[in-house]
Protein backbone atom coordinates (compact mmCIF):
# COMPACT_ATOMS: atom_id res chain seq x y z
CA UNK A 1 0.00 0.00 0.00
CA UNK A 2 2.07 2.57 -1.45
CA UNK A 3 1.43 6.39 -2.05
CA UNK A 4 3.10 6.93 -5.44
CA UNK A 5 2.88 9.93 -8.97
CA UNK A 6 0.46 8.53 -11.98
CA UNK A 7 1.84 10.98 -15.05
CA UNK A 8 -1.65 10.57 -17.24
CA UNK A 9 -0.26 11.38 -20.41
CA UNK A 10 -3.59 11.57 -22.02
CA UNK A 11 -5.52 13.68 -19.51
CA UNK A 12 -2.22 15.71 -19.13
CA UNK A 13 -1.74 15.58 -15.21
CA UNK A 14 0.31 14.56 -12.41
CA UNK A 15 -1.82 12.91 -9.74
CA UNK A 16 -1.19 10.41 -6.43
CA UNK A 17 -2.30 7.26 -7.22
CA UNK A 18 -2.33 4.09 -5.10
CA UNK A 19 -1.49 0.73 -6.18
CA UNK A 20 -2.25 -2.32 -3.72
CA UNK A 21 -1.90 -5.00 -6.55
CA UNK A 22 -0.75 -6.02 -10.08
CA UNK A 23 -4.05 -5.31 -11.09
CA UNK A 24 -4.03 -1.24 -10.07
CA UNK A 25 -0.73 -1.08 -11.80
CA UNK A 26 -2.05 -2.56 -15.19
CA UNK A 27 -5.45 -0.17 -14.70
CA UNK A 28 -3.44 3.06 -13.92
CA UNK A 29 -0.58 2.87 -16.34
CA UNK A 30 -2.99 1.25 -18.92
CA UNK A 31 -1.43 -1.73 -20.08
CA UNK A 32 -0.92 -5.65 -19.86
CA UNK A 33 2.52 -5.80 -18.85
CA UNK A 34 4.76 -3.72 -16.69
CA UNK A 35 8.09 -3.30 -15.72
CA UNK A 36 10.21 -1.13 -12.79
CA UNK A 37 13.19 0.25 -13.69
CA UNK A 38 15.38 2.92 -11.06
CA UNK A 39 16.78 6.04 -12.79
CA UNK A 40 19.47 8.01 -11.31
CA UNK A 41 17.79 11.87 -12.36
CA UNK A 42 19.08 14.91 -11.72
CA UNK A 43 17.04 18.22 -12.56
CA UNK A 44 18.71 19.80 -15.34
CA UNK A 45 17.26 23.04 -14.14
CA UNK A 46 18.44 22.81 -10.12
CA UNK A 47 20.91 20.34 -10.78
CA UNK A 48 19.67 18.14 -7.76
CA UNK A 49 19.60 15.00 -7.92
CA UNK A 50 17.93 11.44 -6.51
CA UNK A 51 16.98 8.02 -7.56
CA UNK A 52 13.37 7.21 -8.24
CA UNK A 53 11.77 4.02 -9.87
CA UNK A 54 9.55 4.34 -12.98
CA UNK A 55 7.33 1.72 -13.33
CA UNK A 56 6.36 1.58 -17.20
CA UNK A 57 4.44 -0.44 -19.93
CA UNK A 58 6.95 -2.92 -20.81
CA UNK A 59 4.88 -3.33 -24.16
CA UNK A 60 5.33 0.13 -25.09
CA UNK A 61 7.81 -0.29 -28.08
CA UNK A 62 5.31 -2.56 -29.85
CA UNK A 63 2.13 0.18 -29.16
CA UNK A 64 4.34 3.26 -29.34
CA UNK A 65 2.15 4.61 -32.49
CA UNK A 66 -0.47 5.39 -30.54
CA UNK A 67 1.29 7.16 -26.93
CA UNK A 68 2.33 10.20 -26.24
CA UNK A 69 6.38 10.38 -24.71
CA UNK A 70 5.85 10.93 -20.86
CA UNK A 71 9.88 10.54 -20.16
CA UNK A 72 12.39 12.03 -22.02
CA UNK A 73 15.90 12.49 -21.45
CA UNK A 74 18.52 15.05 -22.76
CA UNK A 75 21.32 13.90 -24.45
CA UNK A 76 25.46 15.04 -24.55
CA UNK A 77 24.59 17.47 -27.44
CA UNK A 78 21.41 18.65 -25.44
CA UNK A 79 18.80 17.82 -27.34
CA UNK A 80 15.73 15.94 -26.04
CA UNK A 81 15.21 11.82 -26.81
CA UNK A 82 12.20 10.06 -25.73
CA UNK A 83 12.87 7.57 -23.10
CA UNK A 84 9.37 5.98 -21.94
CA UNK A 85 6.34 6.57 -23.65
CA UNK A 86 2.42 6.13 -22.32
CA UNK A 87 1.81 6.99 -18.23
CA UNK A 88 4.40 5.91 -16.06
CA UNK A 89 4.03 5.82 -11.86
CA UNK A 90 6.98 7.26 -9.83
CA UNK A 91 7.67 5.71 -6.82
CA UNK A 92 10.26 4.42 -4.79
CA UNK A 93 11.29 0.86 -2.89
CA UNK A 94 12.95 0.36 0.08
CA UNK A 95 16.49 -2.16 1.48
CA UNK A 96 13.93 -4.72 0.54
CA UNK A 97 12.80 -4.25 -3.01
CA UNK A 98 9.60 -3.50 -1.85
CA UNK A 99 7.49 -0.01 -3.39
CA UNK A 100 7.10 2.21 -0.71
CA UNK A 101 5.41 5.74 -0.28
CA UNK A 102 6.92 8.66 -2.05
CA UNK A 103 8.19 11.61 0.64
CA UNK A 104 7.82 14.93 0.15
CA UNK A 105 10.76 16.16 -1.14
CA UNK A 106 10.47 13.28 -3.61
CA UNK A 107 7.02 14.52 -5.02
CA UNK A 108 7.97 18.06 -4.81
CA UNK A 109 11.58 16.75 -6.98
CA UNK A 110 9.41 14.69 -9.51
CA UNK A 111 6.86 17.93 -9.86
CA UNK A 112 10.16 19.95 -10.43
CA UNK A 113 10.98 17.91 -13.23
CA UNK A 114 8.01 18.25 -15.12
CA UNK A 115 8.40 20.57 -18.12
CA UNK A 116 5.55 21.37 -20.81
CA UNK A 117 7.12 20.42 -24.45
CA UNK A 118 5.32 21.17 -27.68
CA UNK A 119 4.65 17.76 -29.31
CA UNK A 120 3.04 16.67 -32.69
CA UNK A 121 0.18 13.51 -32.98
CA UNK A 122 -1.58 12.56 -35.63
CA UNK A 123 -5.17 11.90 -35.32
CA UNK A 124 -5.79 8.48 -36.60
CA UNK A 125 -9.75 9.30 -37.45
CA UNK A 126 -9.01 12.43 -39.53
CA UNK A 127 -5.05 11.71 -40.15
CA UNK A 128 -4.89 15.66 -39.09
CA UNK A 129 -1.64 16.56 -37.25
CA UNK A 130 -2.54 18.13 -34.01
CA UNK A 131 0.30 20.26 -31.94
CA UNK A 132 0.02 20.60 -28.34
CA UNK A 133 1.85 21.02 -25.11
CA UNK A 134 2.32 17.59 -23.39
CA UNK A 135 3.38 17.39 -19.81
CA UNK A 136 6.68 15.44 -19.61
CA UNK A 137 9.51 14.24 -17.42
CA UNK A 138 12.78 15.40 -18.32
CA UNK A 139 15.62 14.56 -17.01
CA UNK A 140 19.60 14.35 -17.17
CA UNK A 141 20.69 10.83 -17.11
CA UNK A 142 24.07 9.57 -15.82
Amino acid sequence: MANMLLLDVEKQELREVECNSLDDYYREIDCRCIDIKEVFVINRNTKKSMYIDVIYDDEFPLTNNRKIPSVLYITERNSLETFLLGNVIFARHNKKGEIESLSDEQIEFIKSCMENIPFEVIDEITNIRIKMNCKMFIVSLR
